[in-house]
This record gives structure tokens, C-alpha cells and sequence, in this order.
């Protein structure tokens, strides 16, 4: 007999019973008809016969193929003839379908569902002197509703071509892609590599509106030695292109279009080396890429950059390499650059102060009763986030003096509280292995009740005082005993001005066992130490008009 929940007649065996001879064997026939249902994709049941005591059971299946048919596939080189140098992939447009397609003879096939699909190749081709050239060819919309041959031929790819009206510029690291939504998701493919003299594209059949091609790169101007970690001149590009991934590329560029950021990069320790990257996304489908360029610390490099292309972010990142592997001990990153083309900026980075801000939003917020904390300790700017590797962090939050929980993170923590307001007091500390903001600690006091609903909550009013030391030297060391320190207090942008009525700021020079005021006047302090001193500590207490109020500790805020 027959077990199973399929369709009625679809297993029909050859007969209900049989007989199996002493010492011999038999057996029925099992006829499907796929026919039957409409369900598509495999079917089982289950034979059982059973005599006496025994009982035998034997799984049956079959497999229901949708209305399937074959895809064949051809790659050619540049020259027109078959090759296996490709990598060739396809994905299903309606629905989520992805297959790669491997060739023998630069002939591949895979059986599919009927459809539409997207297919893309990448061939490459050796060149005379022994470099490889890659060639991206892009069928966007294959309709396949019988059995189909598609051709890929990279002889129809043309190439990228970025030239610069400056001499001597060299590029880093380029890439040429594009992305494409699918109602599926989102669909990225694209070539990176050292220079866009060998990549070449193309697309067969388009425009397609939900496909955004971009190209670009980090470019440069090398150094003395020949090589970008001392280069004093770099480029971040990025040409965006709906519709279709371009059939060749070539642009030519001016700097006088282009912003000018004139960017200080400082040293806190030996032995370390910087990568500074810009991140570039197309304003309307959100996709883009991003490149680095190593950077030799300390360093004042002239960074070119387009804003029209898209929304730029940049990061920089401090490393060093223990045991032939790179590892990151700083971070600093602006999520929106904000520059005009045309025009030329100044900006430090690696520079003391580190400490602590609040340079967006959502960094400490209510939602409901859970007060969420993400202040970040180690910024060297007002408009950045930062982070730093830690030795070790404490968190804590109170509620009328009572503790509420408390975390072993920098700044960070999730706790639940009453909803009724209260007066709160939120303590955080982390020390990090540098001989500049070794220790970092901050205290604020502020008052919370629960918010009325409102997406994404509301912004804590805490507040942020940034040092902002002037004329240090590029290890982030005074050049006299005196320097100049601007003070600003800063809250999460979206909350609105309330007048500050307290600032004050005390100097150490013993790193924070004694503590000398400082008077801020028109929020500036001048501070002089002494002599023999290596390292100024800066703390500071600020309070605005509904009684938030921050007090804060830099150890070794700057080098003497």
C-alpha cells in the first residue's frame, strides 16, 4: 500500500499484493503521473508492505519541474574566440534566483525556470607584459520562455579612461560595477583593481531603470620614494551613471572644479600608519564603493574630491602591524562631508584633544522607559565619531542616586528606568594604551522622564566640551610653554540651544594628582606649565540653563 499526502493517482503501484517464494524476491511497479496536483516540486510517499510480523517500507519521490528550460551560454575574448577565462553568473529578476555558469570550450548551460535574468560575465585576458585585462559584459534582461543561447562577447567591452590635467598621477585602487534593485533585493557586481587602463565594460540591451553604474577611484601623486603612504597630493573620484553600466568610460580632470581639503594628519605614538577613506554613494539608490590610501604619519597631504558626484563620508584609521597582520587602534569618521566644489578647507585629524563628543544624533536617546547610551570617548573632532582599542571601561547609570545598571563599555549601555522624571547621573571612564588620552572619564547629570511616543525616541541632553589646542607640532606636542586652547560645549545636533552658564577648566601637570584653574575668557583658556613638564591634563565642568551639566577628564590631553 501506498503513504503519503500526495496527489491522488499520482503513485500507482503495479499491484496491492504480492508473493515472495522461499529464498526469491519480487516485486511491483511504481508509475507517476506528474500531471496530477499543482503543486510544483518534490513529491514522496512511502510503500510499505507488510506479512505476518514484517513490515517493509521503501520512500518514493519524484521531482516536479516548473516549465523549465535550457541555457546556453558562450564566452569570447576579445578576438572572438571561445574561452574558459571567464566568470559568468546569473541571477533571476522576478524572483530570487542565483547560479553561476561554468564553461568547458567557452560553452556553458544551466536549466532554468522560465523568466527573466541578468547575467554577468568578467574575462579576462592576458596582456604582453604579463598583466591581466578584465572585461565586463552585462545582459541585463534575458528572456528565456524556450530553450535560449546567449552570446558574451567581450570584444564588444570598451575601455576606462581617467586622465588628469596635473603630471604625474598614478592610480591606487579603481573599481567599475553597478548595482541593480531586484524586487528581491539589491544586486552589486563590478571589477576592482589597480588601474583602469585594463578594465573594460559593457551592457547589451537597456537602459534598465533600477541599474546605477559607478566607477572610480583613489589616485595619486607619489612621493619622493615612488610610493602613496608619503604622497602629498591625492584624488577620490566617483562618476555615477543611470541606466546602464557604460559601454567605456573616459573623463579628464581639472582640480579647480573639484573641493580642496588641506588635511593635517598627527602623530599620538610611534610605529604607526594611517589609511584615510572616502566613501561615495549615489543620492538616489544609495549604492557606491569606497577607497583608501595609505597615509605616513605624520603627514599634510591635498586631498581633491567631487562633491557633486554623490554623498561623501570619510573615515580615518590608525594601525600598526603585530605579527604580520594589521590591527586597528583608531577610528575617526564624518558620516556627511560637507564641502562646496570650488572651494579649499582645512581639517586636522589625529589631533589632540582626544576625548570625548556628541557630533550626531542618536547617541544618547529615551525610548519609552530604556535610556540607550553610545557616547563615544576618543574623538579628535566635533563633527566626528571616534573609537579606540581600551584596556578597560566602566559604565554606570543612576536615578536619584540610586544605581540602575551599569556596563563594562566605553559610554555604552541599554538600562530600563521609571517613567516618572528623575534626576539621573550617567559616570564613564576607559583607559587605552597611547601616551596621549590614556585616561578618559566623564561625569553628566541630566533630567529624564518618559517621552510622548515618538519614532526613534528623544535626545538626551547631554552635553560635550572639546579642546581645541592651537599650534601644536605634529606629534600633537606644544611648541612653547604656553599654547592656547579654545573650549566649546556641544550637545547631539537636534536639540535645541539652551544657554551655557558655567564653563570652567582646570590644568594638570602630574597627570590629574593635582589640579591648577585655568579662567576661560570668551571661551578660550591660555595654559603655561612649568618646566619639566611632559604632559598637560585638561578637565572641564559645564552647565546650561536647565541645569544638564558635564564634567570631564582628559589625562595627557597634549605633549609638552
Amino acid at each position: 500500500m501506498l503513504e503519503g499526502g500526495v496527489p491522488e493517482g499520482m503513485f500507482v503501484l503495479s499491484g496491492r499484493e504480492i508473493t515472495v517464494p522461499p529464498r526469491g524476491k519480487a516485486g511491483v511497479k511504481v508509475a507517476v503521473d506528474t500531471r496530477l496536483g499543482d503543486v510544483e516540486g518534490v513529491h514522496s510517499a512511502w510503500i510499505v508492505a507488510e506479512g505476518g510480523t514484517e513490515r517493509i517500507t521503501t520512500p518514493v519521490a519524484v521531482d516536479r519541474e516548473a516549465e523549465s528550460y535550457d541555457l546556453a551560454v558562450k564566452a569570447l575574448d576579445d578576438k572572438g574566440v571561445v574561452t574558459d577565462s571567464n566568470y559568468t553568473l546569473l541571477w533571476g529578476v522576478d524572483a530570487y534566483r542565483f547560479r553561476p555558469i561554468w564553461t568547458m570550450g567557452g560553452a556553458g548551460k544551466v536549466r532554468v525556470r522560465r523568466g527573466t535574468y541578468h547575467v554577468d560575465t568578467v574575462v579576462s585576458t592576458y596582456l604582453p607584459d604579463g598583466l591581466i585585462a578584465s572585461r565586463k559584459v552585462v545582459r541585463p534582461s534575458v528572456s528565456v520562455t524556450g530553450d535560449t543561447a546567449v552570446v558574451l562577447d567581450s570584444g564588444a567591452a570598451r575601455q576606462i579612461r581617467v586622465e588628469f590635467a596635473r603630471a604625474g598621477v598614478r592610480s591606487r585602487a579603481v573599481g567599475a560595477g553597478y548595482a541593480r534593485r531586484m524586487p528581491w533585493g539589491n544586486l552589486y557586481a563590478g571589477i576592482i583593481g589597480d588601474s583602469l587602463d585594463r578594465i573594460y565594460t559593457a551592457q547589451v540591451g537597456g537602459p534598465v531603470s533600477t541599474v546605477v553604474a559607478d566607477i572610480g577611484g583613489g589616485f595619486y601623486v607619489p612621493d619622493a620614494a615612488g610610493g602613496v603612504e608619503g604622497s602629498t597630493v591625492t584624488y577620490n573620484l566617483a562618476w555615477f551613471q543611470a541606466g546602464e553600466l557604460p559601454t567605456g568610460f573616459s573623463r579628464r580632470v581639472e582640480d579647480e572644479p573639484l573641493a580642496r581639503v588641506e588635511s593635517t594628519y598627527r602623530q599620538v605614538q610611534n610605529k604607526r600608519s594611517g589609511t584615510k577613506l572616502w566613501l561615495v554613494s549615489d543620492p538616489v539608490f544609495r549604492s557606491g564603493s569606497g577607497y583608501g590610501l595609505p597615509v605616513a604619519l605624520p603627514l599634510t597631504r591635498t586631498e581633491f574630491y567631487d562633491p557633486r558626484a554623490g554623498d561623501w563620508a570619510v573615515e580615518f584609521q590608525q594601525w600598526r602591524v603585530v605579527r604580520k597582520q594589521i590591527v586597528t587602534d583608531f577610528v575617526s569618521g564624518d558620516e556627511k562631508v560637507r564641502h562646496e566644489p570650488g572651494q579649499v578647507y582645512r581639517e586636522d585629524w589625529n589631533s589632540a584633544v582626544i576625548g570625548p563628543g556628541l557630533p550626531r544624533n542618536g547617541l544618547a536617546v529615551r525610548i519609552n522607559d530604556t535610556i540607550s547610551l553610545g557616547v563615544p570617548l576618543f574623538t579628535d573632532s566635533p563633527r566626528r565619531v571616534g573609537s579606540s582599542t581600551i584596556e578597560s571601561a566602566a559604565t554606570a547609570l543612576y536615578r536619584d542616586g540610586q544605581l540602575v545598571g551599569q556596563t563594562n563599555q566605553p559610554g555604552q549601555g541599554v538600562f530600563e528606568v521609571p517613567e516618572q522624571s528623575a534626576s539621573y547621573r550617567l559616570e564613564t571612564t576607559a583607559s587605552r594604551a597611547a601616551p596621549l588620552s590614556p585616561r578618559v572619564s566623564a561625569v553628566w547629570s541630566f533630567t529624564s522622564a518618559r517621552p510622548q511616543a515618538r519614532k526613534g525616541g528623544v535626545q538626551l541632553p547631554l552635553l560635550a566640551v572639546r579642546f581645541g589646542p592651537e599650534g601644536l607640532d605634529s606629534r600633537n606636542h606644544a611648541t612653547g610653554r604656553s599654547v592656547r586652547t579654545t573650549v566649546q560645549v556641544g550637545r547631539q545636533p537636534d536639540l535645541p540651544a539652551v544657554p551655557i552658564v558655567q564653563t570652567t577648566v582646570s590644568a594638570s601637570f602630574d597627570d590629574g594628582t593635582t589640579w591648577v584653574d585655568v579662567p576661560v575668557v570668551d571661551g578660550v583658556v591660555t595654559v603655561t606649565h612649568p618646566r619639566g613638564t611632559r604632559f598637560v591634563s585638561l578637565r572641564a565642568k559645564a552647565v546650561d540653563a536647565q541645569g544638564s551639566a558635564v564634567e570631564q577628564t582628559v589625562v595627557r590631553a597634549y605633549g609638552t
